[in-house]
């Protein structure tokens, strides 16, 4: 619940309209599906296309969504990796559905699905020049989205406090090492008692060993 409420006051969404219409046609058109029930995909198709009386388009419908986001102030844009990524993925779902309907051999779908597709590539155009110069260059989630995020796991300590335990651990963790390489080091007559240099020089010991399995030259 909070990180819905997050969401709808602190996050511009980048919805994917290609990858959700691939995937609601997809349920229909299956091999699992019986025959029967796959020609609901072309009312699905037509509602999509908002061909269907009482449906609007539905990147028309995604894009109010956003709108609706970004005439609030101080938002969260999504990453700019994260968008290139689905965007660069979307050619290959709108010929996907095409391929479908072909496979299935259902009739009548060529319209709405040309229709759809103008509809889809003119959504991707308006988030290229509307979300993606303004999307996140880091690939981090931002402090209050990363500690909800850990919430969900059930960790209520602060992201910046879990960090220092992390690090704190990991530095104490190191002197152990340190202390146990440096015993290793000296009882095996190794030049340097650094625990990097003496796991790399076990590591050699045990690949370049003979092994018991190995047939042995006569």
């Amino acid at each position: 619940m909070k990180r819905h409420d997050f969401a709808e006051t602190h996050q511009i969404p980048y919805l994917n309209a290609s990858g959700a219409v691939f995937q609601g046609l997809r349920v229909l058109l299956d091999d699992q599906v019986a025959a029967e029930r796959r020609p609901a995909s072309l009312v699905r198709l037509r509602k999509y296309a908002g061909l269907e009386p009482g449906y609007t388009p539905l990147a028309d419908g995604l894009r109010k969504l956003t709108e609706l986001q970004l005439a609030k102030p101080n938002m969260i844009y999504p990453s700019k990796a994260s968008v290139e990524t689905a965007l660069s993925r979307n050619a290959l779902y709108v010929d996907g559905i095409a391929d479908l309907f072909k496979r299935y051999k259902l009739q009548g779908w060529e319209e709405p699905y040309a229709k759809l597709k103008g509809q889809l590539t003119a959504y991707d155009d308006w988030i290229k020049t509307t979300i993606l110069p303004k999307a996140r260059t880091d690939f981090r989630q931002p402090p209050e989205l990363y500690a909800l995020g850990l919430e969900g796991y059930g960790i209520d300590i602060p992201p910046a406090d879990v960090a220092a335990m992390a690090h704190k651990a990991f530095t104490e963790y190191q002197a152990e090492m340190q202390t146990i390489a440096a015993q290793i080091a000296k009882l095996h007559g190794w030049p340097s008692g650094d625990y990097r240099t003496s796991a790399h020089q076990r590591s050699c010991r045990l690949s370049c060993a003979p092994r018991a399995w190995q047939v042995q030259p006569d």
